[in-house]
C-alpha cells in the first residue's frame, strides 16, 4: 500500500534465536500440540544469542505451523480513526527518551529507538501484521509516527498463530503526556476553530496550554477572538522571533479570516522560513496563503505553486479528487475509501473551501478540484511541499502545508474551550475528518514523495 515497507519478519536483533520455547496457555489464539512445539535453543549445548524477547522466539515453520504473528489496528488518539503509516515495533530494549520540540534538521524528527526486533508499518486501512513476534506473557510494543509515541504492553502472544489486536484501547497513539510521547505544538488561532480539529483527532483538554504551560499544545492567539486559555501568547510575537519558533516540532495556523500582514512585529517571514529550512513543521490555511504567495512570502515558497485570490468559494458543481499519481497520495485514497469517505474511489466531499491555488508547480499536490479525476486542475485544495527547496531531496528536513479547506469552522462558543467544540454542526466532520490523515503525514517522516514511505531510523 502506497510504496514499500520495512520487511515483516525478522530484525537484524536475535536472528540466530528463533528457536525458543513456545508458551501453550490459553491467548487469541490456538496453540500447537505439546509434541509439536520445537525445543529450546538452549538444548544439547546451545547458547543463545540476544535479548530474552529474542530468544521466545519460535520456529513454527519446523513444526509445520505458521509464522507467530501479531497483527491489529493502529488508531488515532481518540481510538477512532485508523491511521497510515504508523511504524510498530517490538523493542528488545527500553527505548531512548523523546524530546519534544527543538526539531532538528533530519527527515526523521525520532529514531526508532530500543533495538527493534520486528515491526511492520501501517497500511492504508491501519494495519499491520508483524511476523516471528516472541511468544509468552508481557510483550512490549511501541506505535511510533514522527514524534508521536506510545509503549503499551501486549499480555500475551501464542506461538504460531496471528493474534490479533483490536481494542482502540491499547492500540492507539497517546491523547495525553501521561500515555506516550507528543510533539511540541504552538497553535495560532482564527476564526476557523482548528483547536477542535485537534480534540476531535484526541489530544486531551489539557494539553491545551499557554506557551509557559505544562502541554504539548500552546495557544498563541490571531487576530480573531477565538478560544483562550490562561498565559495564552501572540501569534504575531511568535512568527517573529525565529528562536522561539525553533521551539515547536510543528506550527498549525488557523484562518483569521482577512489577510493580515505578518511582519507588523519583526520579520515574521524570514523567521518563518529559518524555520522550515531547520526541520520545523509548518500547517497554514487559507488567508494565511501569504506566507508562500507573492508579494510577502519568500522566493522559494512563491514559486512552488501559481497562487489565486482566496476569496471566493469553490464551485459547488466541481468536485475535489485525491491526487493518486504519488504512493501517499494512493494511500490517502484508499483510506478515505476504506473509511467511507468516499462517493467514489479517488473522490473526497469537502466543504468550505477556496481558491488560493490554481496549479502547483514544484509542490506535491494532494487534493484538487476538477470536473473529473483526470482534468487538468485549478483549484488545488492541499498541497505541501519539502525544503529547504533548493536542497536535494535527501536533505530536505522541513515540510509546509497550505490547505485551502477550513477545517472546523467557526467556534459554537469562542473563548470557551473545549465546550466549544462539543456540540458542532455536521458541515466540517468530513473535513476534519480527511485532514486527519494529513495531519499526522505532516509529523511523520521527510522524504522524496515520488517513493512509499520513509519509516524512522532503527537502533
Amino acid at each position: 500500500m502506497g510504496g514499500e515497507r520495512p520487511p515483516r519478519g525478522l530484525g537484524w536483533v536475535g536472528a540466530a534465536c528463533v528457536l525458543a520455547a513456545c508458551a501453550t496457555s490459553a491467548g487469541s489464539g490456538t496453540a500447537p500440540d505439546a509434541g509439536d512445539v520445537p525445543s529450546l535453543l538452549g538444548d544439547g549445548g546451545a547458547v543463545c544469542v540476544g535479548s530474552e524477547l529474542a530468544c521466545r522466539q519460535v520456529d513454527c515453520k519446523a513444526v509445520g505451523r505458521p509464522r507467530t504473528r501479531l497483527s491489529g489496528i493502529v488508531f488515532d488518539p481518540a481510538g477512532v480513526t485508523p491511521l497510515y503509516n504508523v511504524f510498530v515495533y517490538v523493542p528488545t530494549a527500553k527505548p531512548d527518551p523523546i524530546e519534544p520540540g527543538h526539531p532538528r534538521c533530519a527527515p526523521c524528527q525520532a529514531d526508532a529507538t530500543g533495538h527493534p526486533l520486528v515491526y511492520d508499518s501501517t497500511d492504508a486501512q491501519g494495519w499491520f501484521h508483524i511476523d516471528d513476534v516472541p511468544a509468552g506473557d508481557d510483550v512490549p510494543l511501541v506505535l511510533q509516527i514522527g514524534k508521536w509515541r506510545r509503549q503499551i504492553v501486549v499480555p500475551h502472544v501464542d506461538p504460531c498463530v496471528d493474534n490479533t489486536l483490536l481494542s482502540p484501547d491499547l492500540v492507539r497513539l497517546p491523547s495525553k503526556a501521561s500515555e506516550g510521547d507528543l510533539p511540541l505544538i504552538a497553535l495560532a488561532t482564527g476564526c476557523d476553530a482548528i483547536e477542535c480539529f485537534l480534540r476531535s483527532a484526541g489530544i486531551d483538554p489539557s494539553e491545551f496550554t499557554g506557551p509557559e504551560g505544562p502541554g504539548h499544545v500552546h495557544v498563541y492567539a490571531g487576530h480573531y477572538p477565538g478560544m483562550t486559555v490562561p498565559g495564552m501568547g501572540d501569534a504575531y510575537a511568535l512568527w517573529a522571533d525565529a528562536a522561539r519558533l525553533s521551539r515547536y516540532d510543528l506550527v498549525l495556523a488557523a484562518c483569521e479570516c482577512a489577510t493580515f500582514p505578518r511582519d507588523t512585529e519583526g520579520p515574521a517571514y524570514a523567521a518563518m522560513k529559518a524555520y522550515l529550512d531547520g526541520g520545523g513543521r509548518f500547517y497554514a490555511t487559507h488567508f494565511h496563503v501569504n506566507w508562500f504567495a507573492p508579494p510577502t512570502g519568500p522566493l522559494p515558497f512563491e514559486s512552488v505553486a501559481t497562487w489565486g485570490s482566496g476569496d471566493q468559494m469553490s464551485d459547488p458543481f466541481i468536485a475535489d479528487y485525491v491526487d493518486t499519481s504519488f504512493p501517499r497520495g494512493l494511500a490517502f485514497a484508499q483510506w478515505l475509501q476504506a473509511g467511507h469517505l468516499s462517493p467514489e474511489y479517488g473522490q473526497v466531499l469537502l466543504t468550505d473551501a477556496r481558491d488560493s491555488v490554481k496549479q502547483v508547480a514544484s509542490a506535491t499536490r494532494w487534493i484538487y478540484g476538477a470536473m473529473s479525476p483526470t482534468a487538468p486542475d485549478y483549484e488545488a485544495k492541499y498541497l505541501s511541499f519539502n525544503t529547504p527547496t533548493t536542497a536535494t531531496p535527501q536533505d530536505q528536513c522541513g515540510r509546509a502545508v497550505f490547505s485551502d479547506v477550513h477545517v472546523s469552522g467557526t467556534s459554537d462558543d469562542p473563548g470557551v474551550f473545549p465546550q466549544e467544540c462539543a456540540v458542532r454542526p455536521d458541515s466540517h466532520a468530513i473535513n476534519e475528518l480527511a485532514l486527519e490523515f494529513l495531519l499526522f503525514d505532516l509529523v511523520s517522516c521527510v522524504q522524496d514523495d515520488s517513493l512509499g514511505p520513509t519509516q524512522p531510523p532503527a537502533h
